[in-house]
This record gives structure tokens, C-alpha cells and sequence, in this order.
């Protein structure tokens, strides 16, 4: 069975409060209802109209290296299904006080808060490497930072909280 691959993902963020995003060939255009940038860091926050859910917002820190998201989930999924956050690998293309613009390298990883992290899309990875989407070092990029980010994550039992704690780093929602 063959997996479909969307070419790379790319977001770019506006001061006015406007998310670009462009997936397989479609660009839209959304409205933030929240949202900080600076050149360190990049925060955004927008309702959203979702199967499973209805709210998202995310960090980006430079000295991470990839985005947080958290979700609001809807009343039907199950707390069980319900991660407590979303990493996208990515690599950070330009960065600026007005504007963030960064792509996706596919791999996702789902973060169960002290309990475990799941790594998503890896056929996904493997079909846009072999279609060309990605090169050799952007592919290299993206398995030595997910690589890098499990065994933190490990190190600190699967808390992202205590990882970014180590760091000096608090995440804020709204």
C-alpha cells in the first residue's frame, strides 16, 4: 500500500496576526486570535473547527528548535486518546521580530505528559525522502533532532514539562 505525501508543509507567520499555511499545493490563510513575536520566540493561538478539536495553540523557542502545540480537545475523545502535547520536526528557514517562516520534515511526535511519546508519520518521512521532497541533509536534520528529543524526553520521564524545566523554559496557554 502506498502512502500519499504532501509536499513541505510551510507556515510563515505575520506581526499583523496572520498563519500561512501551505499543504499539497493549498494556501490558507487563518486569523490568530493570539499571538507574540519576537526574534527569540514565536507564539500563536486560533480556534479551530476540527473533527476532535476545536482550539490549538503553540510555542516556538529558537533554543528549542521545534514547535509545541497544545490542543483543546472535544468532549468525545476519550482522555486516554488525548495527547498533552504535539511536536513537528522542522527546520527554522527565517526568523525575525515580524515573522517566523519554518518547514515541516514530516516527522510529528505525540507527547503523553510523564507517561509516554508516540512518533508519528515515519512512512510519511520515508516517502517524501524518497520522492525527493526532502535532501540528504534536511532528512538528517530531521531524524538527529527527533532522535535528540526522545532521548531527553526519555531522560526526564517523558515529562516535557521537566525537560523545559531543565532548560529555563515555561510554556504559557491561554
Amino acid at each position: 500500500m502506498g502512502v500519499t505525501v504532501h509536499e513541505v508543509n510551510t507556515r510563515t507567520h505575520f506581526k499583523d496576526g496572520t498563519l500561512l499555511s501551505k499543504r499539497g499545493g493549498v494556501l490558507r490563510e487563518e486569523k490568530l486570535e493570539h499571538h507574540h513575536l519576537s526574534a527569540e520566540r514565536l507564539f500563536w493561538a486560533l480556534p479551530v473547527n476540527g473533527k476532535n478539536i476545536s482550539y490549538m495553540q503553540g510555542h516556538f523557542f529558537l533554543e528549542l528548535g521545534f514547535p509545541v502545540t497544545k490542543f483543546r480537545w472535544r468532549p468525545h475523545v476519550s482522555q486516554e486518546e488525548r495527547c498533552d502535547y504535539y511536536i513537528d520536526i522542522v527546520t527554522l528557514e527565517e526568523h525575525s521580530v515580524g515573522h517566523w517562516h519554518y518547514r515541516d520534515l514530516y516527522l510529528d511526535v505525540m507527547v503523553y505528559e510523564g507517561r509516554r511519546a508516540d512518533v508519528l508519520d515515519t512512512d510519511e518521512y520515508l516517502a517524501a525522502v524518497a520522492a525527493g521532497y526532502l535532501n540528504q541533509a534536511e532528512a538528517a536534520h530531521a531524524l538527529g533532532t527527533l532522535h535528540n528529543l526522545l532521548n531527553e524526553l526519555a531522560s526526564h520521564g517523558y515529562s516535557l514539562g521537566k525537560l523545559l524545566k531543565s532548560r529555563n523554559i515555561k510554556l504559557e496557554w491561554v
